[in-house]
């Protein structure tokens, strides 16, 4: 069933452009949210447990994290949180040998 809930988006990005990009997508679409943006891994364990998020948007590659560490971290802690890359490079043959996506 759905409700008019609020989301709670978990957006991993090295840069505000592309989180804001992804926030205007959203918002396009008509959903109904309010998100918090990181790019550390420091800052995402930290929000996995403040924030509490239900549905993260990930990069795949950042400076001095990757989303594969992020995913493997995201199903330990919240294992019932959808998880998405959003990402301009994620190389088909990471996604065929990575197992987890």
């Amino acid at each position: 069933m759905l409700t008019n809930k609020e989301l709670k988006v978990l957006i991993l990005k090295d840069q505000n452009i592309d989180a804001e990009l992804i926030e205007r997508k959203l918002y396009k679409e008509g959903i109904s949210f309010y998100s918090k943006h990181v790019e550390t891994k420091e800052d995402f364990l930290r929000e996995l447990k403040v924030f509490t998020p239900d549905f993260i948007l990930s990069d795949y590659k950042l400076p001095l994290f990757d989303g594969s560490s992020a995913i493997s971290i995201a199903k330990e802690h919240c294992p019932d949180v959808l998880f998405i890359f959003v990402s301009g490079i994620v190389e088909e043959e990471l996604s065929i040998e990575d197992k987890r996506f």
